[in-house]
């Protein structure tokens, strides 16, 4: 079934200075690419799982790909967008409307939850992102790291404030969303 599929797999992940999206596709005929975004503004580790997301979809859709199977570690995420979980958090309303909205624009899209294990490129690129050096065993390929100073949904005309409070509240209440 994977060979008639493009595959993406995406992680985000926050700090409080930085924030990094990273994304690996592969065409259905195996060749790979991994994307690094540092963003350059501030959001939740759940956003920055979104931006990834949203970002990648909206390149897959502009090549005009049409068939995605989508793997993240984040739970949340996944779950969310499977109708598993409700969206409930104010933070994050507009970027869970905005990446159903964009997966609609796929004939045939799927979210699959894998562990963490299973997406070490993915978590690898928000790290490089975030500034994380990788080990010198895996320098073996050329890492190119973009800038996204607006978030996803601004791009679309959508606004999302965030106030440093509101991230330290979600990060202390993380199991309840």
């Amino acid at each position: 079934m994977e060979k008639n599929y493009w595959t993406m797999y995406f992680d985000g992940s926050s700090t409080e200075t930085r924030s990094g999206a990273g994304v690996v596709i592969e065409s259905p005929q195996g060749q790979r690419w991994q994307f690094a975004f540092q963003l350059d503004f501030k959001c939740t580790n759940n956003q920055a799982e979104y931006e990834a997301l949203i970002i990648r979809l909206e390149i897959l859709k502009e090549i005009k790909e049409t068939r995605v199977l989508v793997y993240s570690d984040s739970q949340l995420v996944i779950n969310q967008l499977i109708g598993e979980y409700q969206c409930t958090s104010e933070n994050l309303t507009l970027y869970y409307v905005t990446a159903l909205n964009t997966a609609d624009e796929f004939s045939r899209i799927s979210f699959v939850y894998v562990p963490r294990a299973e997406n070490h490129e993915a978590n690898e690129m928000a790290q490089v992102a975030l500034g994380v050096n990788i080990p010198d065993s895996d320098r073996d390929h050329v890492i190119r790291i973009e800038k996204r100073t607006l978030p996803a949904l601004a791009e679309q005309g959508m606004t999302a404030q965030v106030s440093s409070a509101e991230i330290t509240n979600e990060v202390e209440a993380d199991e309840t969303d």
